[in-house]
């Protein structure tokens, strides 16, 4: 195990992709095995220091973050990487949490299975994704982390162990008890959260009768350290069909989008999208020079689709998709369609490069993210998204939007001429928020709280919610240990 108290071996572990200036530590830790975790936790209560757990710093709310007031240790989970176990009779991957997706890809793929789950960083790693219950493109046909976890092992804050499978451990209501692995019992009392059945990162996962797996996805470094996960995995698709559609009309893009939407949830239907994905103009603008085959009137943006082929009706298929893109009138000479792999990954690096490219401008110009991570329901997204439009338009702030319009879940980010319009922004953010909120949405459908957006998720929840996670977060780490700053206002 490795431990540095060293200034400059600290500082790149006080920033994640959030920007979240001010972070603070006195020491970083870097265990390798489980046990060494206990190790670290143990010397942290005995001379009562707090613990920002941290992953591969691709988060962007600052969760990761150990910010100056709160300091403490930084406990890295980025060496605990025991071998990569694939099991094909299970059609499981286990793995450490210091591991990254993409190298469970890499697995998976070598034994002709898929990882679904997909954060648009590859190189997050695995504990990270529980943490955050990471989700991405893909969320549209197959769900967040969550729906692909089968095994979940975590030290608590008492350096006890708890080994979860799926299905085995289920609350009685709004009551439950785990046991660890050296015999103690801990109970929990909870009140169900008013979580929108949406995309939803925000705060606990706390449901009547639920499993006690999904407590600890989307935990946030707050309950608990992620040694070791076990998901599920597919077989992989033997072809994909591929394209990136441009549209001169933002209106006949959001219409397709949801014509898209309804006919990928009816299993009778030809087209059955794994990916709905959507970058608008300034988006594509932002990413011209990488990619000069953007058409120059594709004043409506773009959607992304994937759909799996290597069937009989991949004919039929081909032909319902351009059907649909006639009828909403898409500039389909100019879009990009594709099988080959080599065709693939051009689309997908389109798709990567724009939330790059807003992250190189904010770094550069040293500027915190501010970008809305709100969902609603599928019945009020046109209506969120003119309020934004109309917000920007009003403000005369650039932004760029792109991200999940499949799950009714967009990332329009703010790119600041400078610091004095940052409390403008702000308060625009704040409008933005408020208006997710009372059309039924969350105020974070995948990036989580962390520190940047702890006073939206009362106001999403309500005090009555917030003390109930506190409630939870007392039973399993009474002393405070984990997280400080995360989640909760202090």
């Amino acid at each position: 195990m490795t431990v540095s108290r060293d200034p400059d071996a600290i500082h790149p572990f006080l920033r994640d992709a959030s920007n979240l200036a001010g972070g603070a530590a006195e020491a970083v830790w870097l265990p390798q095995t489980e046990q060494e975790v206990i190790q670290v936790i143990e010397t942290a209560r005995q001379q009562g220091k707090q613990l920002t757990i941290s992953g591969g710093k691709t988060g962007l709310v600052g969760g990761a973050v150990p910010t100056e007031g709160e300091g403490g240790w930084i406990l890295s989970t980025e060496r605990i990487r025991p071998a990569l176990l694939v099991d094909e009779a299970s059609t499981t991957i286990t793995a450490g949490a210091g591991w990254r997706l993409f190298e469970l890809r890499e697995a998976a793929a070598s034994h002709q299975l898929f990882l679904p789950p997909d954060p648009t960083e590859p190189t997050c790693t695995v504990g990270g994704m529980v943490a955050t219950n990471a989700s991405g493109a893909h969320t549209f046909r197959y769900g967040a982390t969550r729906q692909w976890v089968q095994q979940l092992c975590v030290v608590l804050a008492s350096g006890q162990r708890l080994r979860l499978n799926r299905g085995e451990v289920i609350a009685n209501g709004t009551t439950a008890q785990l046991r660890t692995l050296e015999g103690s019992t801990i109970k929990l009392t909870f009140s169900e959260l008013p979580i929108p059945s949406i995309k939803n990162a925000s705060g606990y996962f706390l449901k009547s009768g639920m499993d006690l797996v999904d407590l600890f996805i989307g935990m946030e470094g707050t309950l608990g350290v992620v040694t070791e996960v076990t998901f599920r995995l597919i077989p992989t698709p033997n072809a994909l069909l591929g394209g990136v559609i441009f549209f001169r009309s933002l209106e006949q893009l959001l219409r397709c989008a949801s014509d898209i939407r309804s006919r990928s949830r009816n299993p009778n239907d030809w087209l059955n999208a794994n990916i709905l994905e959507f970058a608008d103009w300034n988006a594509l603008q932002l990413v011209r020079e990488k990619f000069p085959a953007i058409p120059g009137d594709a004043f409506g943006g773009a959607i992304w689709i994937e759909q799996d082929l290597g069937s009989n009706a991949d004919a039929q298929i081909l032909e319902e998709w351009m059907e649909l893109f006639q009828r909403h009138e898409a500039m389909i000479e100019e879009s990009w369609f594709g099988e080959r792999e080599q065709e693939l990954v051009r689309m997908r690096g389109l798709r990567h490069a724009i939330p790059s490219s807003v992250y190189e401008f904010l770094t550069a110009h040293g500027q915190t993210k501010i970008g809305t991570d709100m969902a609603v329901p599928e019945d009020n997204f046109e209506e969120l998204y003119n309020y934004y439009r109309q917000q920007f338009a009003d403000s005369e702030l650039a932004t760029v939007t792109y991200g999940h319009v499949g799950d009714c879940h967009l990332h329009a980010n703010m790119l600041l001429g400078g610091n004095h319009q940052l409390a403008h922004a702000k308060l625009v953010y704040d409008r933005l928020v408020a208006k997710a909120i009372t059309l039924g949405g969350t105020v974070s459908a995948e990036h989580g709280i962390g520190k940047l957006k702890r006073g939206y998720l009362r106001q999403m929840l309500g005090t009555q919610a917030i003390e109930s996670m506190r409630q939870v977060k007392q039973a399993l780490d009474p002393d405070g240990l984990f997280g400080a700053g995360t989640l909760f206002e202090e």
